[in-house]
């Protein structure tokens, strides 16, 4: 049995850098994780039109595929977007970043050993997902997801698979 990890990031376009940058998500049980799924569809044809995916900024923005939504259809998506998490989730585990505070306190060279701020964030939110078990005293692995669409993705992306192997080489060499 493993449990289940959802994780995106959440970015300011239009400032300056980007700023701040979150990456935030939960970790379900797995049973809870289909729940949730399942909730989650639900939630997206719930409103006057259907859509395929959530995006808080535009929900809020009334823009996209919110576009001519009442307040009311909105927060009902809404409500029912945010019972779907809390009913079934583990743990919420968030970092957030400023990108002027990463370039003040990361090393000159952090960057080409350690990749980008996205890297680093999605890096601290595996590390403090492990402390929260650690913490709490489970031991199940978890099976993590990272949405795509990031412009460092694919760095990120090479990164995590690194950290599998690492971590998988080093169970395989146990006695």
């Amino acid at each position: 049995m493993a449990l289940d990890g959802y994780f995106d990031e959440s970015e300011r376009h239009g400032q300056a850098n980007g700023e701040p940058m979150s990456v935030a998500g939960y970790i379900f049980k797995p049973t809870a994780y289909t729940r949730f799924c399942r909730e989650w569809r639900r939630m997206l044809a719930a409103g006057p039109s259907r859509t395929t995916h959530f995006h808080m900024t535009h929900l809020y923005a009334r823009s996209y595929e919110y576009e001519g939504w009442t307040a009311e259809d909105r927060a009902k998506v809404l409500a029912l977007g945010v019972d779907a998490v809390k009913a079934n989730m583990l743990c919420g585990i968030s970092v957030l970043f400023r990108q002027t505070d990463f370039e003040r306190y990361a090393p000159p060279l952090w960057r080409f050993n350690q990749g980008s701020m996205y890297s680093t964030s999605c890096q601290m939110v595996l590390n403090a997902t492990r402390l929260w078990m650690d913490d709490n005293k489970s031991f199940l692995p978890i099976a993590y997801a990272f949405e795509s669409g990031h412009r460092f993705w694919n760095e990120a992306d090479d990164i995590m698979a690194g950290i599998g192997n690492k971590v998988l080489d080093t169970f395989l060499e146990l006695p």
